[in-house]
């Protein structure tokens, strides 16, 4: 979950000259780059996910008829953790491993089964600033600032499958598989790519093959700039849903607008509404079957890198997937003790979300009580990401010195394994080969 960063190369040396700083910013919105030994794009957007005024209501929706199967809300995608649909099932953890300064980076895996054996340099990356998903028992690497690509692995032998560009400077932030002939592909800074400036790509996901693309800039903020800034997805049923950061041209400057939820329905690929966040800055998103409900992750205004958590503009809050409202900020930033990032729920009494770029918080997803705002944290300047397994142990993506590899923690806080050596600093982590009893 990242974002980058536009080119006007005043802001690359603002960022420059504040790179500690940007560090402690969330790194969904980071992307690194390097050449010849210079790094010539630095997190740029670190600053740009952190950026966004929002209110709630829907814009222009027209709400579908609700499917009363017993299938209803259910995401139409390979097997997902069932507290979770943002959460693929599996036997294995696969883990990107990146130095942020580097060109390229590497997967790991760590398997689950026998004893969390890790396997490490198992193929490269295009690029260092990456993400990962999984979806029908293949591996995406999505290879975000400067890369601008998607490669498909097979898990069996880890051969490359695929790897296609989704649009040169596009900075594509996410791929959402449908099936595995359909899937859709949001990019940061689709305003680059030559051929078509639409934020959602649509795709053949074992290809690559081009079947359309989808924007949502008539429906930003009339700033002047109209930059949708199109970030992390879930599927609900046959609705998809797509965080909208709507942020400047520059970067660097705060956000002057709400952040929005971008709603299409992927059987016609029509949108059905945009829905006005009351939080600023949707870095996060994912939907829980069994509280019916969507979970934004909003990391709020961000301030020469600061941000005030006394603002009204941070926190977790809920959509409700068939009406398209927002119910608000129902967990405030202020009470996890800091700007919030990526988001994983792990039943319906448990949730977990990164905190400050350094701590990991548990919260109820049904009271939205905070439980403990510090129930993880990093000896170092920056956890990029973790996720859960179905057991319900939390895998920490650690980047401290000395400490450097993917930690297991139960939800007691007790630690099952790790530090797991991936080679490189963990940077992304998403699990694959599910298989049915």
């Amino acid at each position: 979950m990242s974002l980058t960063t536009a080119t006007e190369t005043r802001r690359h040396r603002e960022i420059q000259k504040n790179i500690v700083l940007l560090f402690s910013v969330p790194l969904c919105l980071c992307g690194v780059f390097k050449k010849g030994g210079v790094m010539k794009k630095l997190l740029a957007v670190c600053a740009l996910l952190m950026l966004v005024s929002c209110t709630s209501a829907i814009q222009d929706a027209t709400l579908p008829t609700p499917d009363q199967s017993p299938q209803e809300n259910e995401a139409p995608t390979s097997p997902t953790h069932p507290a979770d649909a943002a959460i693929p099932l599996g036997n294995k953890a696969i883990i990107a491993a990146t130095n942020w300064t580097d060109p390229v980076g590497s997967l790991a895996s760590i398997d689950i089964v026998s004893g969390y054996t890790p396997a490490t340099a198992l193929v490269s990356t295009d690029g260092s600033d990456v993400v990962l998903q999984s979806f029908f028992g293949k591996i995406y690497v999505i290879n975000r600032f400067g890369a601008d690509t998607i490669q498909v692995i097979n898990p069996a032998d880890y051969s490359i499958v695929a790897d296609y560009s989704v649009g040169g400077g596009s900075n594509p932030q996410d791929i959402w598989a449908v099936s595995e002939e359909k899937a859709y592909v949001s990019r940061l800074d689709a305003q680059n790519d030559a051929n078509t400036t639409d934020d959602i790509l649509i795709t053949n996901p074992l290809t690559g093959e081009h079947l359309g693309s989808i924007d949502f800039k008539s429906y930003m903020y009339e700033d002047g700039d109209k930059l949708s800034r199109a970030g992390q997805m879930i599927a609900v049923d046959k609705k998809l849903f797509v965080c909208l950061q709507d942020l400047p041209t520059n970067l660097l400057d705060k956000a002057n607008t709400n952040g929005k939820i971008g709603v299409i329905d992927m059987e016609t690929d029509e949108i059905l509404g945009v829905i006005n966040l009351s939080g600023r800055n949707p870095a996060d998103i994912t939907y829980s079957p069994l509280t019916k409900l969507i979970y934004v992750s909003n990391s709020g205004v961000f301030d020469n890198f600061m941000t005030d958590v006394t603002d009204p503009y941070g926190g977790i809050e809920t959509i409700d997937p068939e009406t398209l409202e927002s119910k608000g900020i129902v967990v405030d930033d202020v009470d996890l003790g800091g700007y919030t990032q990526a988001i994983r729920l792990a039943s319906d009494t448990l949730g977990y979300v990164i905190i400050g770029g350094l701590k990991i918080a548990s919260f109820n997803p049904a009271s939205y009580d905070v439980i403990n705002n510090a129930f993880y944290t990093s000896l170092g300047f920056y956890l990029p990401d973790f996720s859960l397994d179905n057991s319900g142990n939390v895998y920490v993506a650690e980047t401290a010195a000395g400490n450097t590899g993917v930690i297991i923690v139960d939800e007691n806080r007790a630690t099952v394994a790790g530090p797991i050596p991936v080679g490189a600093p963990p940077s992304s982590i998403t699990f694959v080969g599910y298989e049915e009893d």
